[in-house]
C-alpha cells in the first residue's frame, strides 16, 4: 500500500499549526505522536482556521525521537508476539498459536506442537527462536530505525530536535523544554499522551544528569528514556534480562547495528556485559 511502507506520509506526521513535522517510528512514540497531530489538525480543519501564505512557506520545526534498537525490538515482540499476537508477528504459522479467525480451533496441529512446547513455556527460548525466524519476513515494527522517513540517517543531524528515550530523567527534562517552548494546545496535548508530569521532578534529574548535546547547526540531541503513553507501549527496557540471552542479544544487533553506527547511539551496559559473559 502506497505510504505505509518505512516512507511516505504514514511516517511524516505534519503539523499545520504550528508548522512541526514529526518522523514518526513504530515502537518509539509512534502512536501518541499521531495522536497529537491528528488532534491538532482535526481542531485546526473544525476552526476553519486558515494558514497566512508566509506561514506556508515557513520551514517547518522539525522532530525525530529513537530508541535503544535492542529494547525498541523486544518492545515490539512483547506487543505483537506476547500481549496481542496480532498479524504483525511473522512467520505467523510459527508464532501465533490460535487461529486468527475468530471460532475456528488453533493453527497448530500435532507436529508443531510437540516442536514448539518446550519453548513456549521458556520466555528466553521462545525469543531466540523468534530472533532466528523473523528475517523469514520482516515486519514494520522491527526495521531498523534508520530506514524510516526516507532514510533519516541521512537527514537526522539537520533535525531541530532529536530526542534519544534511553535515560528517562533528561528526555524527560528536553522534552519538557521542548513543549513548553512551543505552548499552547501543542504542549497540553504532548504532556498528555507522553505522560509528562507537569512538572519535572528535580531529584530524578539528579539521578539523570539533564545534558543536552547540540550538533555544530544547533539542533538538540536529547537523551532520555519516557514512559510513553498509549495501549502498545510494554516497558521493554526493564524486561531485557528476562529475555535476551547472549546469543539473541548478538543476532538483534547483527540485524540493527546500521541503527547504533549511522545514530550515533550507544549500545547499552547490559548488553555489553550479556556478551562478555559467553
Amino acid at each position: 500500500m502506497p505510504g505505509v511502507g518505512l516512507h511516505g506520509e504514514w511516517h511524516f506526521q505534519r503539523l499545520k499549526h504550528p508548522r512541526v513535522d514529526v518522523c514518526t517510528i513504530e515502537k518509539v512514540g509512534s502512536s501518541p505522536w499521531r495522536g497529537v497531530v491528528h488532534t491538532l489538525n482535526k481542531e485546526e480543519a473544525g476552526n476553519g482556521t486558515t494558514l497566512r501564505d508566509e506561514e506556508k512557506q515557513e520551514e517547518p520545526f522539525r522532530i525525530a525521537i529513537f530508541r535503544d534498537p535492542l529494547a525498541r525490538f523486544l518492545s515490539a515482540y512483547l506487543d505483537k508476539c506476547i500481549e496481542t499476537q496480532s498479524q504483525h508477528c511473522k512467520p505467523e504459522a510459527i508464532f501465533r498459536f490460535a487461529n486468527p479467525k475468530q471460532g475456528l480451533p488453533p493453527l497448530d496441529n500435532s507436529q508443531q506442537e510437540r516442536l514448539l512446547h518446550t519453548i513456549r513455556q521458556n520466555p528466553k527460548q521462545r525469543f531466540e527462536a523468534y530472533v532466528d525466524a523473523m528475517p523469514l519476513m520482516w515486519d514494520v515494527h522491527f526495521f531498523p530505525q534508520s530506514l524510516y522517513c526516507d532514510g533519516i540517517y541521512r537527514f537526522w543531524k539537520g533535525y531541530d530536535y532529536v530526542g534519544n528515550m534511553s535515560e528517562r530523567a533528561t528526555f524527560h527534562k528536553s522534552l519538557d523544554e521542548l513543549v513548553t517552548k512551543m505552548g499552547g494546545r501543542f504542549e497540553t496535548l504532548v504532556r498528555e499522551r507522553f505522560n509528562l508530569p507537569a512538572t519535572i521532578n528535580s531529584e530524578a534529574e539528579t539521578t539523570t544528569p539533564a545534558t543536552l548535546i547540540r550538533h555544530s547547526n544547533g539542533s538538540v540531541i536529547a537523551d532520555g528514556n519516557l514512559n510513553v503513553g498509549g495501549n502498545h507501549a510494554t516497558g521493554a527496557s526493564s524486561l531485557v534480562q528476562q529475555y535476551y540471552t547472549p546469543q539473541s542479544v548478538r543476532r538483534v544487533l547483527q540485524y540493527l547495528s546500521i541503527d547504533y553506527t549511522l545514530l550515533d547511539l550507544d549500545i547499552p551496559d547490559w548488553a555489553e556485559d550479556m556478551l562478555a559473559e559467553v
